[in-house]
């Protein structure tokens, strides 16, 4: 041993060495903007669920609208408690996604969530955890878990977009789940690839060479 310390690549250059698809929108789109910094739990759970089953578009709307009312974020669970349920509803947030937000914000206050209550949980009890919450289902706690917990190696396997995307991406892979596989550890940084591909049809044909019809 010479008493040096092996550096492990970072999530952008593993990827790249294990998928070619992946390289290219590396290229194009740089540093993927995941695992850097904890955000806030309450304002990623919050985020998490006005999205759900939205496009990016519509869910960023409704939560610009929810800050003209609560201020900039991050989203303050105190704060989310005290704004009128009537005001909330008219920046586009239904009323069972209200309740699930503000069940997520008392939690958050009694300290039932947090980074520290989650540190300790392996992946598995951190989406049993949060399950257990009204209206929180797998795909809001996976979207959690990568951008909230940064647990890099978690994928949304149901979300839509990541579908459509791996569609296109991989038209003779088995699965998604499938080809998730050579990711690993960075199945989430994956994803935001993913992500970023899907909502840039103008890189499509730069990345695959082809037309695409999305």
């Amino acid at each position: 041993m010479n008493g040096t310390t092996a550096i492990s690549p970072s999530p952008e250059t593993f990827l790249c060495q294990q998928d070619k698809k992946l390289a290219k929108l590396i290229s194009i789109f740089g540093n993927a903007n995941i695992g850097k910094d904890k955000r806030e739990p309450f304002d990623a759970l919050a985020r998490a669920v006005i999205g759900q089953q939205l496009s990016t578009a519509a869910a960023g709307s409704i939560a610009t609208r929810i800050e003209a009312i609560h201020g900039k974020r991050p989203f303050k669970p105190d704060r989310f408690l005290a704004l009128d349920p009537v005001q909330l509803k008219g920046c586009g947030i239904s009323n069972s996604k209200i309740r699930t937000v503000a069940g997520i914000a008392a939690a958050c206050i009694a300290g039932d969530i947090s980074h520290r209550a989650f540190d300790r949980l392996d992946d598995g009890e951190v989406l049993h955890r949060l399950t257990s919450y009204w209206g929180i289902g797998t795909w809001t706690a996976e979207i959690f878990m990568m951008y909230g917990l940064n647990r890099l190696d978690t994928l949304a396997l149901g979300d839509g977009g990541l579908i459509r995307a791996h569609r296109i991406l991989y038209p003779n892979s088995k699965s998604l789940e499938a080809t998730s596989q050579k990711w690993r550890p960075y199945r989430a940084v994956a994803a935001w690839y993913l992500w970023r591909f899907l909502d840039n049809p103008d890189c499509h044909n730069e990345v695959l060479g082809r037309r695409v019809k999305v």
